[in-house]
């Protein structure tokens, strides 16, 4: 809100220049300021760099564990579910299969939960340092991309070792990078909003995470379920990030009606969330 100018010759002294005072907005309409989340990147980019500095801080292994969890996940699901109970696997091998969904899904759910506890975990920025209060989840998600790359480059090499060949595909793996950030901030956005104003959302989240690992066909295909659940599972936003990874490194052709559907629900989650995001941020330095 600028100030009146003084009267008079001559320079204005310093009390009478003009100020801003940042205001959050009000309204439920989505509004997304992309200018200002392009001037204030450098906090973005700061944040996701302490949350890989953290990540990492004091661990024997450091950087390993992005390829030891999935792997070994790999070999337990591969025995269990792949040899012991038979669940097919699109005609690749399960190994392969397998890997290729676990090396979305755990980047995924470790954006998710980083993103969740992102404005409550820097209470001094939320009521202290004007910024763009979104780049606290989307730091959170950026942060993750590192595991997301890593995990690709061992399910591509575990694929060549299985006997998938190299699909003339494999480079559009790219694609899987922004498709993460994109699904990551459908969920991200509405709970670290949540998570400030009701902190048993952080509680519930790990509970939350089991089940959508379930409900998504990270370990078995989607063609195993029946008409109604397939459809119905369909409208999650990881089928379609599970789809275009397993298309790009394994060659399984997608379902485009499938993929649509997954992509439809990621935007809506994700234009819901900025308008909800933007709605109740003027409560977050009260809530922290």
């Amino acid at each position: 809100m600028p100030l009146a100018p003084t009267d008079g010759p001559g320079p204005a002294p310093e009390s009478a220049r003009r100020w801003v005072e940042n205001r959050p907005r009000t309204g439920w309409y989505l509004r997304l300021d992309v200018r200002d989340l392009w001037l204030h990147r450098d906090v973005g980019i700061i944040l996701a760099e302490r949350d890989i500095r953290i990540r990492y801080r004091q661990t024997l292994l450091g950087v390993l564990w992005v390829v030891i969890q999935p792997l070994i996940a790999m070999v337990v699901f591969t025995l269990v579910l792949g040899e012991g109970v038979g669940v097919p696997s699109e005609g690749v091998p399960y190994a392969a299969f397998v890997l290729c969904g676990l090396a979305v899904w755990m980047p995924f759910s470790s954006a998710v939960g980083r993103a969740t506890s992102s404005l409550v975990d820097s209470p001094e920025l939320v009521t202290k340092v004007y910024f763009p209060r979104l780049l606290a989840p989307l730091g959170a998600v950026l942060g993750v991309l590192i595991d997301l790359v890593v995990a690709l480059v061992i399910a591509q090499i575990v694929a060549l070792i299985a006997g998938v060949p190299l699909q003339p595909t494999a480079p559009l793996a790219l694609l899987v990078v922004p498709a993460f950030v994109l699904v990551a901030l459908a969920f991200a956005l509405w709970l670290s909003a949540l998570n400030v104003l009701y902190r048993d959302v952080a509680y519930a989240l790990a509970f939350g995470l089991q089940l959508l690992f379930f409900a998504s066909p990270v370990v078995y295909p989607l063609g195993v379920l029946d008409g109604a659940f397939q459809t119905l599972v369909a409208l999650n936003p990881i089928v379609g990030l599970l789809d275009v990874t397993r298309w790009a490194l394994l060659g399984v052709a997608p379902d485009i009606t499938r993929l649509l559907m997954s992509a439809g629900t990621t935007l809506l989650l994700v234009a819901g969330g900025i308008a909800f995001f933007g709605r109740v941020e003027r409560r977050f330095a009260d809530r922290v």
